[in-house]
């Protein structure tokens, strides 16, 4: 996975796969151009990585993952997994071929820079010179990964291959629906980075609109940080709703499985590529309001324990006013689960893609 800045739900997904190939005895490693994000301290394993630390230009990269590929596998390289759209691009410059290739994001849903907004010109020129070579990337693979069928087909659309569709896997939770009792509030939780693409600010809009009406009371905990979180905090309190919203920040884990523990609904309102967090939080027993664009709609859409939502505060209202009377009256501590992978099926289905035996 050429770069990461911050630890996320594509690392997150390689840490699991890494727990899994641990657990066959199945040696293995990672490799980035930098150490801006580092696997090994979050495992209980061991962990080995690489940071190839090239020159910050586009070539040299190319020149450090050519190196790279070369020491793993020479020519054919089919031990190799490349991660990510960045990755598919560098491998089309360099020889190795019979790779495998995961597409965590594709085009559509990776969030353009403020200098570079989608649809500008310089964007359009990017990709023009770019979807050729990504398609050479792809035609080399020996097997292209995608995480959901929307991807799938966006992937078959731009680059003219069909990737195979593995829906990632939620880790095992302690599986425990509740209901509020008389008189208690119903608590959400979200648990996000607070960036502006989470859309952290339709949670608060919407506590400001629950506020207003007769409906049981209603708590939020946020759990998260990032670069908005003292814009979202300010104004948390411009609305009125220091007393029912909490910003807890970064916790640890028995801090977090607390909050998953006290909570009786997840929120998930912006635009995820996959949306693992919702799987997370119903394997602990929790309905969750989520994004119908989110790629993990796909395996919830019409379940009873799934409330999709569309791009507004408006719609995520809705979505919570439909599922307060459902909590309040104890349906989900009757309703079974929809059926999802788990952790360790996802990562098997991958090593058997990818031919790792």
């Amino acid at each position: 996975m050429p770069e990461s800045t911050t630890f996320g739900g594509g690392e997150r997904v390689l840490l699991a796969l890494s727990r899994y190939l641990h657990g066959q005895s199945m040696p293995h490693r990672f490799a980035w151009y930098y150490d801006n994000v580092k696997l090994a301290p979050r495992a209980s394993w061991p962990v080995r990585e690489n940071h190839l630390n090239p020159a910050r230009r586009p070539l040299k990269k190319i020149q450090a993952l050519d190196r790279f590929l070369k020491a793993a596998e020479g020519a054919n390289s089919g031990s190799v997994l490349l991660v990510g759209i960045q990755a598919a691009l560098h491998a089309s410059l360099c020889s190795a071929e019979g790779y495998s290739l995961m597409i965590l994001d594709t085009p559509s849903l990776l969030s353009p820079s403020p200098e570079r907004p989608l649809g500008s010109l310089g964007a359009a020129l990017r990709d023009q010179c770019t979807r050729p070579l990504i398609r050479k990337a792809m035609h080399k693979a020996r097997t292209v990964i995608a995480t959901t069928g929307y991807m799938a087909e966006e992937i078959k659309r731009l680059y003219h291959r069909t990737p195979v569709v593995i829906h990632q896997g939620a880790p095992q939770g302690r599986f425990l629906p509740r209901a509020p009792g008389p008189g208690e509030a119903v608590r959400m939780l979200s648990v996000c980075r607070l960036e502006a693409n989470k859309r952290v600010d339709w949670i608060l809009e919407a506590m400001a609109a629950l506020r207003t009406e007769p409906a049981p009371g209603v708590l939020v905990d946020i759990v998260g940080a990032g670069s908005e979180a003292e814009s979202l905090q300010n104004r948390c309190y411009r609305l009125g709703l220091s007393d029912c919203v909490t910003f807890h920040g970064r916790v640890d884990d028995d801090r977090l499985a607390a909050l998953y523990r006290n909570a009786h609904l997840f929120l998930m309102p912006a635009r995820q590529g996959y949306g693992l967090p919702a799987l997370e939080a119903l394997s602990c027993g929790m309905p969750v309001v989520l994004h119908r664009e989110s790629g993990v709609s796909e395996i919830l859409e019409g379940t009873p324990w799934a409330e999709l939502m569309d791009g507004n505060a408006e719609s995520l209202v809705a979505g919570i006013r439909r599922m307060l009377p459902r909590i309040a009256s104890g349906e989900f501590t009757r309703a079974p689960l929809p059926r999802f992978p788990s952790e360790e099926e996802w990562a098997h289905a991958v090593c058997e893609e990818c031919g790792w035996r």
